[in-house]
C-alpha cells in the first residue's frame, strides 16, 4: 500500500480510472443512477452510490475505515482476489458488477431516464466501494477535482417538463448526489437565429424556452454544486446573414449569473466562448440537432407542437 502511495500523482489516477471503469461508456452514468433511485432496478442490488458519491460530511465513518492500515490492506487483497478471478477484471476492481450496471441492461433499459443520455452526463465512472475503502479519502477526491459534469442545455428542447423534473432529482436529492462534489461543469449551449430568422412567428416562444433552461441549470448550480470551482461555457449559433445575435447571447449570461448570483460568480473559475457560423458554412452537430428538433416541433408528423 505505502509503495502504491508513492507513485505519482498522474500516475495514480490512471490507474484509478482503469480500476473503476465499468462495462457500460459514461454517458450512461447518470442514467444509471437515477434509474436506481427511481426503483427501476433490482432491490437487492449493491449500494454502490451511496459510498462512491457521499460528501465528505457524511462519510467520516467510511473514511476512518479506509484510513485504517490493516482493513485497508484486507479490502486491497480482496480486491486483488476479484482481479485474479474475474473474467471482467479490465473493467472493475471490486466485487461483480451489481445486474444495474451491466452493459446489457444499463444501456438497453427503457426507462424514463434513457433521455437523458446525451443531454447531462459525467466524464468518467465514479470510484467504486472497494476502491475507495483500498485506497480511502484520495479516490473520492481525485475523482471530484477531475470528473466534469456536462449538460447539453438545448437538447430535445420540447420536453420541458422532463428537463425540469431531472435536473429536480439532483436538487432534492443532495445528499445522495453524484454531483453534490464535483468541481467542473461544462455547459454546451446550441441555437439557430438562421432557422428563428426564417419562423419569426415562433421567435418569441422559442427564446423564452431556452432562457428558461438557462435558468433551471444556473438554479441547480446555486443549489446543488455548492463544490464547484469551475464553468465552462460553450455557445453556438448558425447567424443569419446579417450577424450575431448579440443581444440574445447576453440575455443568456445575464439570465445565468442572475441566478447563480454575482457573489458566487467572482469565486468561481470560468471560461467563455461563442462559436457563430453563416448560413451554408459547417456548423457544430448539436446546432443541426436543434434545428431537426425545431422542424419536428412544428411539423405535421407530431399535430404540430408549437
Amino acid at each position: 500500500m505505502a509503495g502504491f502511495k508513492s507513485l505519482p500523482a498522474e500516475l495514480r489516477i490512471r490507474i484509478y480510472g482503469l480500476a473503476a471503469e465499468r462495462g457500460f461508456g459514461t454517458e450512461y452514468v447518470l442514467k444509471a443512477w437515477l434509474d436506481k433511485i427511481n426503483g427501476h432496478t433490482n432491490d437487492d442490488e449493491e449500494e454502490e452510490w451511496n459510498s462512491s458519491t457521499s460528501s465528505d460530511d457524511d462519510d467520516h465513518e467510511d473514511q476512518e475505515a479506509a484510513e485504517d492500515a490493516e482493513d485497508a490492506e484486507d479490502a486491497h487483497n480482496h480486491a486483488d482476489e476479484a482481479v485474479e478471478g474475474d473474467p471482467n477484471a479490465h473493467l472493475t476492481v471490486g466485487p461483480t458488477l451489481p445486474a444495474a450496471f451491466r452493459e446489457d441492461l444499463v444501456e438497453t433499459r427503457v426507462t424514463p431516464f434513457r433521455h437523458t443520455v446525451g443531454l447531462l452526463g459525467v466524464t468518467a465512472h465514479p470510484p467504486p466501494t472497494a476502491l475507495i475503502l483500498a485506497f480511502g479519502r484520495e479516490v473520492k477526491q481525485l475523482y471530484n477535482d477531475t470528473t466534469a459534469l456536462y449538460i447539453n442545455i438545448n437538447k430535445d428542447l420540447r420536453y420541458i417538463t422532463f428537463f425540469e423534473d431531472t435536473l429536480d432529482q439532483f436538487s432534492s436529492l443532495t445528499a445522495f448526489s453524484p454531483i453534490e462534489q464535483m468541481r467542473h461543469l461544462n455547459l454546451n449551449l446550441h441555437w439557430s437565429t438562421n432557422w428563428l430568422d426564417n419562423h419569426q412567428d415562433l421567435r418569441e416562444i422559442h427564446e423564452a424556452m431556452f432562457l428558461l433552461r438557462v435558468e433551471q441549470v444556473a438554479n441547480l448550480v446555486a443549489t446543488s454544486m455548492p463544490a464547484l470551482t469551475r464553468i465552462n461555457i460553450k455557445y453556438y449559433d448558425r447567424n443569419t446573414v446579417a450577424g450575431p445575435n448579440i443581444t440574445l447571447q447576453r440575455s443568456v449570461l445575464t439570465r445565468f449569473w442572475d441566478t447563480v448570483g454575482y457573489d458566487r460568480k467572482e469565486k468561481l473559475s470560468e471560461t467563455f466562448q461563442a462559436f457563430f457560423t453563416q448560413p451554408g458554412e459547417p456548423t457544430d452537430p448539436g446546432v443541426l440537432a436543434l434545428e431537426s428538433d425545431f422542424n419536428d416541433m412544428v411539423g405535421e408528423s407530431n399535430g404540430g407542437w408549437v
